[in-house]
């Protein structure tokens, strides 16, 4: 996400909102708290209603959220003593501005009467405290949440790349790359059949895109399958001999252990994404012996599925 220049002011009411969003958003990261996604809602009256999210994946979160906002918009409309004033809705990110990514803290905002809500980053660096750094940039605008009619998904129209799980670059995270690194490891165990192995195990990733039990899951096998359709198993690992992949793997569950323990990824979604990658070790095993090498790999994998599920 590429942080963009504002060539328009702000309303100073709107932007003041988006700043108590801000502040909040420091204050959880400071207090030692994930950074969940949450919604400030003002009131007509004045008073200030907040709530947060935490579902499947951090972008399950950020829509549950948005969808508490135009929930309550919608209430408002048939009941003028619970009309929203304005609202805020924070989630972590990172802008990139001269080349250099930045951890940031996500604002959308808007008042009753904006045309439209805007999109907030505010840098922050991490020492013993989160402090801003810099002032907040202005990234875009998207459709106010309180005087528009959200029917279907709001990832598209709202969504800033979160810092844990983007739609551009699932492929690179090593907890999606394990995947891959799985099949090319078990294969290996076959001495002459390491092509077949690998088509098995492919043939498992298609199934997953389908029949995952978990949106995330769904979305990760998907983009795979679409990097490896060539066979191409290098498009997606950026390694290959046998000891660099099983560090993959251990840096894939590590990063699904620090989302857990963050409050961006549930730990049950986190524990049933290892035992499909699991069950993909097993599709690669199918109708064969299993090897002494592949059972310390299934072990592997149960070992860090109970790591992840204790994370939280």
């Amino acid at each position: 996400m590429t942080a963009q220049s504002a060539d328009t002011a702000i309303d100073p009411a709107l932007l003041g909102r988006a700043m108590q969003g801000i502040r909040f958003g420091l204050d959880a990261l400071n207090g030692m708290e994930p950074l969940v996604p949450f919604a400030i809602m003002w009131l007509g009256s004045g008073e200030r209603v907040i709530d947060h999210s935490v579902h499947a994946t951090y972008e399950d979160s950020i829509e549950h959220t948005l969808r508490l906002v135009n929930a309550a918009a919608r209430r408002g409309a048939d009941d003028p003593g619970l009309a929203l004033a304005g609202y805020a809705v924070a989630w972590e990110g990172y802008v990139s501005a001269a080349g250099e990514r930045m951890e940031a803290i996500i604002i959308e905002a808007a008042l009753a009467d904006s045309p439209y809500a805007v999109h907030l980053a505010q840098p922050y660096t991490f020492g013993e405290k989160a402090e801003p750094n810099g002032e907040p940039m202005l990234l875009g605008s998207a459709s106010n949440l309180l005087n528009t009619q959200e029917s279907g998904p709001l990832l598209e129209g709202h969504l800033i790349s979160p810092a844990f799980l983007t739609t551009d670059a699932t492929a690179t995270h090593p907890f999606a790359q394990m995947a891959i690194a799985a099949i090319c490891v078990t294969a290996n165990m076959f001495e002459d059949e390491e092509a077949e192995r690998i088509t098995l195990g492919i043939r498992e990733l298609q199934r997953l895109e389908q029949e995952s039990a978990s949106q995330m899951g769904r979305h990760t096998f998907g983009v795979l399958v679409a990097q490896v359709a060539s066979g191409d198993l290098m498009a997606v690992l950026p390694c290959d001999t046998r000891a660099e992949l099983m560090q993959l793997i251990v840096k894939g569950a590590a990063e699904l252990q620090d989302a857990v323990q963050h409050g961006k990824l549930l730990a049950t979604d986190a524990a049933g994404y290892l035992a499909e990658v699991r069950g993909i070790i097993e599709a690669v095993l199918h109708g064969a012996e299993i090897p002494d090498s592949g059972a310390k790999l299934l072990a592997v994998f149960d070992r860090l599925a109970v790591n992840t599920a204790t994370a939280a």
